[in-house]
């Protein structure tokens, strides 16, 4: 009787600690999907940061190369240089169309 006892609430805390056990591996798995989210989500932002910044430097080099064009301290030759060092910004910012044509 007093042995049977004893297994019982043996057997009753053993259960009581695989369902904590079971809850906080549930807790822990939606805490990593979130985390996993949350990493996917900054790393796009930080992406999308770094294109824009292409962009921005692309767009600066364009601003100089018309300034230069303006004031005589570049050539027609440097216009393929931009569109070599920077092609697809060069390409999406429409360069073509706003660089004269020499």
């Amino acid at each position: 009787p007093l042995c049977a006892e004893l297994l019982y609430n043996l057997h009753y805390k053993i259960q009581q600690a695989t369902q904590e056990l079971s809850v906080a591996s549930y807790r822990r798995s939606v805490a990593s999907a979130a985390v996993t989210r949350e990493e996917e989500r900054v790393s796009s932002e930080a992406s999308c940061l770094g294109v824009n910044d292409r962009r921005a430097e692309a767009l600066q080099a364009v601003i100089g190369l018309l300034e230069g064009l303006r004031d005589g301290s570049r050539g027609p030759e440097d216009i393929g240089a931009l569109r070599s060092e920077f092609g697809e910004e060069y390409e999406s910012l429409g360069v073509d169309r706003i660089v004269p044509k020499f």
